[in-house]
């Protein structure tokens, strides 16, 4: 089965349980070989923070798939991952920071 490139953004992903996580973003081309090694995920909000990413209205959380992840594609694309899977997939920018304690100060 062909698909065409601008036929995919916008197309609901599917993690492997059946769970909406969004909508696929722009395909990242490697210009070397014309291979296509991984798209960009717009996540839905609740997808977003459960990976503990922030979202608002004008700008949705992003991460980057690998097309291994990918099961199938036709009018949903499927991966072969649960969200739980997706956590190493979180840029280290939008990573949630662990709370940092202050030193102690110097007596």
């Amino acid at each position: 089965m062909h698909v065409a490139m601008n036929d995919l953004p916008g197309r609901p992903v599917v993690d492997i349980t059946g769970r909406v996580l969004g909508r696929v973003g722009a395909l990242m081309i490697d210009t070397e070989n014309w291979a296509i090694p991984s798209f960009r995920l717009r996540l839905r909000r609740e997808t977003a923070r459960e990976l503990g990413m922030g979202w608002s209205l004008f700008r949705a959380a992003n991460i980057e798939i690998p097309t291994g992840l990918v099961m199938a594609a036709s009018d949903a694309v499927i991966l072969r991952a649960a969200l739980d899977e997706l956590h190493g997939l979180v840029p280290e920018a939008q990573a949630p920071m662990a709370h940092v304690h202050p030193a102690p100060a110097a007596t």
